[in-house]
């Protein structure tokens, strides 16, 4: 990852963890746990968590409807060209928990739905 994504990825938690807070509300605790964000800015993938895991699935949907609101909001605050697209992912880490597993490093990861474009 070069600096440039690294800096990208640090604002886009910032700026949507502030809108998470300001604007959604979820019902659920949900955190960003993850942001993965490609060499060329095209794609960032959000990772986020969610408690209690039964509604990870509305908590997804509601992230995939306000996907472009977001994004819009992200560029209007981060103001850079290209602004990456947007995917949200789900990290069931609950149940690592509940196991009582210490965590490896790897991130579970559930993608509910692809791009419907």
């Amino acid at each position: 990852m070069n600096f440039r994504s690294l800096r990208v990825k640090n604002l886009i938690q910032t700026e949507l963890s502030k809108i998470f807070t300001k604007d959604i509300e979820f019902g659920a605790f949900v955190t960003i746990a993850d942001i993965e964000v490609d060499s060329k800015l095209e794609e960032a993938v959000i990772k986020v968590s969610v408690i209690p895991e039964e509604k990870g699935k509305e908590v997804f949907d509601l992230l995939e409807r306000e996907k472009k609101d977001l994004q819009f909001k992200l560029l209007r605050k981060m103001n850079i060209k290209p602004m990456p697209r947007l995917k949200f992912g789900l990290i069931r880490g609950e149940e690592l928990m509940k196991k009582g597993e210490e965590p490896s490093g790897e991130i579970i990861v559930e993608e509910v739905a692809e791009d419907q474009e």
